[in-house]
């Protein structure tokens, strides 16, 4: 979905995107950001090992996956107290509640994407809110103490 969030990035004019990862897309991905004319306003990263610093550094981050089946990097999100918007495919919708802990958008749509964006920049209290109720679904039930409590319960009540 990176695609629909380059073309997000149009109605954005005072916006900046760093992209981390890399594969086969990524000079397409290139290509399309010099048509929207935004290649100014994008940084490709390439593969990051440690992106906490990324998180750190971001004002939002954006998980505009078509496709993405669990949601590791909603709960990386969560972890680092950063505010998120998501497409509305399987994981972050079985992960975010909407408007509580991230704001959700239509997937594939790139215009609901950048007002979400626009919305949550410019409402720093909302971003706060977000972040906070974020870190505190990580810590309610993503902490490596609370994973290992689920999996202990799950072994107990297979074996018992």
């Amino acid at each position: 979905g990176f695609d629909v969030l380059l073309k997000a990035m149009q109605d954005l004019p005072d916006h900046y995107l760093w992209l981390g990862g890399a594969g086969p897309l990524e000079q397409d991905l290139k290509a399309l950001a010099f048509t929207l004319g935004i290649a100014e306003r994008v940084r490709f990263l390439g593969w990051v090992d440690d992106p906490a610093p990324l998180f750190a550094a971001a004002d939002v981050f954006i998980c505009s996956s078509r496709h993405e089946p669990f949601g590791n990097i909603i709960i990386e999100s969560w972890l680092h107290s950063t505010p998120i918007i998501a497409a509305a495919s399987e994981g972050p919708v079985s992960l975010i509640e909407d408007a509580k802990t991230g704001l959700m958008v239509p997937n594939e749509d790139a215009a609901a994407l950048s007002t979400a964006i626009r919305k949550l920049r410019g409402d720093l209290a909302l971003m706060e809110r977000l972040a906070v109720a974020g870190r505190k679904r990580y810590e309610d039930a993503f902490t490596e103490e609370q994973v290992v409590r689920q999996y202990l319960d799950l072994f107990e009540r297979l074996i018992g």
